[in-house]
């Protein structure tokens, strides 16, 4: 059988066709596919290897032409011509961790010196944010939080609760398909799997 009676199979016996496709999906995907996973949460790195941004998770941004962001994908594919109802937005249950060459910008689009270890959201939240020296902060242009160690210049992006809940809330009031995440054993507490509950229970 070729992919193409494959794919014709598919859709022939009404299985759901779902994709993870770049920015443009094309007018053919886009007529064919039953929902696009937009994935908001990677790369962790945007430019140069050695710079590091809060793009894994953001929302929002600011810089249209440069950033990349849930926003942004949402835009380009229903200009695509894909709708809204057919896009899912990824969430990330899970943390990334640098240790940055300066303190400035607490080292948000700043120079890396090396990796170190990020993990699941109740990790995260659990441990590395309890440690001493770490400090929450909110990037309000990512609608996203992050985790900034001033004496070892360690730098944590992840989504929380508070997030994840704006996400949620994005999804509804843009009509979207709804979410998903990556990965659930990422998080055993179920702390981010209860903040979505707690969204689509308010309804």
């Amino acid at each position: 059988m070729s992919y193409r009676s494959a794919f014709t199979f598919l859709i022939v016996f009404a299985f759901l066709v779902s994709c993870v496709s770049p920015r443009d999906p094309g007018t053919d995907t886009a007529r064919t596919a039953d929902e696009f996973v937009v994935i908001g949460y990677v790369p962790g790195f945007r430019g140069e290897i050695d710079e590091t941004t809060i793009d894994a998770n953001k929302l929002t941004h600011i810089n249209y032409n440069k950033d990349q962001s849930g926003d942004r994908a949402l835009k380009e594919y229903t200009q695509a011509g894909v709708p809204s109802k057919k896009l899912v937005l990824g969430i990330p249950f899970y943390g990334r961790s640098w240790y940055m060459k300066s303190h400035d910008n607490r080292g948000i689009n700043r120079g890396v010196d090396s990796l170190a270890r990020g993990g699941g959201y109740t990790f995260v939240k659990d441990s590395i944010a309890t440690r001493p020296g770490f400090v929450r902060y909110w990037d309000d242009k990512a609608k996203a939080p992050y985790l900034w160690n001033a004496e070892t210049k360690q730098l944590v992006t992840y989504d929380d609760e508070e997030s994840v809940k704006l996400k949620c809330a994005y999804v509804r009031e843009h009509k979207m398909a709804g979410v998903m995440f990556w990965q659930y054993a990422s998080d055993p507490k179920e702390y981010l799997i209860n903040a979505i509950h707690e969204t689509r229970a308010s309804q």
